[in-house]
């Protein structure tokens, strides 16, 4: 079946009066901000200030105003190096700043009299409060991923590492991988929750509050827990989860890693008393498989960088009376390539697919194997971007995102027939099948924090097809699409 095209509409935007006292954030990037003064406390305009960073394809620069301050908008999450430089003063570098999402670091600094040749260099932490914010958010980053022990999916992220979220299960040692769950926080529903892929609404578009994707863990540049006082942004009032994808630096850098855990490996508590009332086996893990690599880098020097990240994860669970086991098995693919038109101008495109298969799903002690469903699932997202540099204190930023979702059901193979009562020996591709297709675009100018615009449009689109005979079930809404 065909997916129906969605329409894309962007609109027009144009550049309000702003007070510079702070840049509008998006929700994918950050902003380094601050003020310049000599020893006496008197401002200082005037000051060169350069930005460095591994992850940007050339060192931005700019002069502290009137006013001794400067700014450095629409940032690509990671670590910075700011410069400042001045005749008559000594040159300082900050290094070790780490830009977070949606987050404004305020960085001042004090210049001390002397040679333009010395320079004084501090290295420390970067500020952890962002001042300018009044968001009730939990930012996660790529080291705090690796390095907490937790299950590898969003899930278990906000199950470990959101206090404010509350799920409806625990995940223990990854055991409910290729399974969602549902969350809140602060009294609102789970139907009102949002799920972004760097900062565009992907949530799946005929299940409102779940997920379209089982997102690839490794792929993770940091991950925002939004669950109050949102952005203007952001359009409903459900906890916001928002994933920022890795991008290439200066240099190649890969890596693999594989996860494995087998019936061996864990025991069940079916103890004797269980066993007498007919129990006859437990709930464990008979196959937990997690494989990753992922490869970035630089592919024409200071213009083309490109991230791409490969996983294939497998668990097969043993459900408590079900003679076979319940399988999940998915496979997921992502690239992400970034352009740097010049100083100013940023092109980013990004393309993900994922398959899912789960041969019984529905398996339960009161569901034989001839009564669950073969899920056969394909799911995709493009993505574009286009950002741009108009000023130090204005920023233009326009992003599309197209997703597809194939989510056929089949029945097991011994329970289909074909006209005159014989039975199906190959199994079709879509004895009933549902596909939905989301498309979004945002463009947005940002100039200062008090007044910020967005144009968006989005169109969803749901078509089932049925084919004729018996023993065929047709499809409709499932507005409990997460797998459960």
């Amino acid at each position: 079946m065909k997916p129906r095209a969605a329409i894309i509409v962007l609109t027009w935007l144009f550049l309000l009066p702003f007070a510079a006292t702070g840049i509008a954030q998006s929700l994918q990037v950050g902003a380094i901000e601050g003020k310049v003064i000599d020893q006496s406390g008197a401002i200082v305009p005037g000051v060169s200030v350069t930005l460095t960073s591994p992850i940007l394809l050339s060192p931005r620069s700019g002069v502290t105003d009137s006013a001794g301050s400067y700014t450095f908008s629409s940032l690509p999450l990671g670590d910075y190096t700011v410069s400042f430089e001045l005749s008559g003063f000594k040159k300082v570098a900050r290094s070790g700043l780490t830009v977070t999402a949606a987050r404004t670091l305020t960085v001042d600094v004090t210049l001390q009299a002397g040679d333009m040749s010395e320079t004084l260099t501090v290295v420390g932490e970067s500020p952890t409060v962002d001042v300018t914010n009044t968001n009730i958010a939990t930012s996660i980053d790529a080291k705090a991923l690796q390095t907490i022990p937790t299950a590898r999916d969003v899930w278990a992220i906000l199950q470990n590492l959101a206090p404010q979220v509350v799920l409806d299960r625990e995940d223990v040692g990854g055991s409910q991988g290729g399974l969602q769950a549902v969350f809140s926080a602060f009294g609102s529903t789970w139907h009102q929750n949002t799920y972004a892929l760097n900062g565009v609404n992907v949530t799946d578009p005929a299940a409102s509050g779940a997920a379209g994707f089982y997102y690839d863990f490794d792929s993770f540049q940091e991950t925002q827990v939004s669950t109050a006082q949102h952005s203007a942004e952001i359009g409903s009032p459900g906890v916001y989860y928002n994933i920022i994808v890795k991008s290439g630096a200066d240099k190649m850098h890969g890596g693999s890693a594989y996860y494995f855990e087998n019936s061996s490996l864990v025991s069940d508590n079916l103890t004797t008393d269980l066993k007498d009332q007919g129990v006859a086996s437990g709930s464990s893990i008979n196959l937990f498989s997690d494989w990753t690599a992922q490869l970035g880098g630089p592919l024409v020097r200071d213009k083309v960088r490109f991230f791409t990240s490969w996983r294939d994860w497998r668990i097969h669970r043993n459900v408590v009376d079900f003679p076979k086991s319940e399988n999940t098995d998915m496979f997921s693919g992502l690239g992400n390539v970034t352009y740097q038109l010049n100083s100013r101008n940023r092109v980013t495109g990004l393309f993900t697919r994922q398959t899912y298969l789960k041969p019984n799903r529905n398996a339960s002690a009161l569901n034989p194997p001839e009564s669950t469903w073969i899920e056969d699932d394909v799911f995709s997202i493009y993505q574009g971007a286009y950002n741009s540099q108009i000023s130090n204190s204005a920023v233009f930023d326009a992003r599309v995102s197209y997703s597809t979702v194939v989510f056929p059901l089949k029945p097991p193979v011994s329970n289909r027939t074909v006209p005159g009562g014989r039975r199906k020996r190959n199994p079709s591709r879509s004895s009933a099948s549902s596909h939905w297709t989301r498309a979004k675009a945002v463009a947005r100018i940002s100039t200062g924090r008090p007044s910020r615009c967005r144009a968006a449009a989005h169109e969803r689109a749901f078509t089932a097809s049925t084919p004729r005979g018996p023993n065929v079930v047709a499809l409709s809404g499932l507005p409990q699409r997460a797998r459960m």
